[in-house]
């Protein structure tokens, strides 16, 4: 049943930091707070609006010319807010230009509701909260959603100097 109405959203495919291993499940109740990104507009085309300013010499885009050529349609995002609500997630904030919800809920709400399973990693860094393989989106969410962010608190980068204080 749930392969039939889920999809893998593309992308998503994660493993383990080098030199990890699972030491166990996230606490169900561990709050989780992730960024949805949403698809451009079927109309978007800004690569050849910048292009043709460019060659022109035109005058930029203006802020509200942006904002109504570029932002998430109002159906896509009510369709988040919905698939939101039947798993029992927060709409923390929504960015139609941005083209970003972002939700909030418990680590066991968010795994339902992506189709994946959190898990705690020990590494020699420390700890994190991690998951394996793809994430999974209601099929009707297909082409809807192009990312989903902050289910995984692993390190994504860390300085390649060290700071010398005077």
């Amino acid at each position: 049943m749930f392969k039939r109405r889920y999809k893998e959203l593309p992308g998503s495919e994660r493993k383990p930091l080098p030199n990890s291993r699972p030491v166990g499940p996230v606490d169900p109740n561990e709050p989780v707070e992730v960024t949805v990104y949403l698809r451009a507009p079927a109309t978007s085309n800004l690569a050849n609006k910048i292009s043709e300013q460019v060659q022109h010499q035109g005058r930029p885009m203006s802020r509200q010319e942006y904002s109504a050529s570029q932002s998430a349609s109002p159906d896509d995002l009510a369709k988040v807010e919905e698939f939101a609500r039947k798993h029992g997630l927060t709409v923390v904030e929504k960015d139609p230009v941005g083209r970003r919800v972002v939700l909030a809920g418990t680590a066991a709400a968010m795994s339902a509701a992506f189709g994946t399973e959190l898990q705690r990693y020990e590494y020699p860094g420390g700890t994190y909260r991690g998951r394996t393989g793809p994430l999974h989106i209601p099929s009707e969410l297909d082409q809807i959603i192009v990312g989903v962010f902050g289910l995984d608190d692993r390190p994504q980068a860390r300085p390649h100097f060290q700071r010398v204080d005077q």
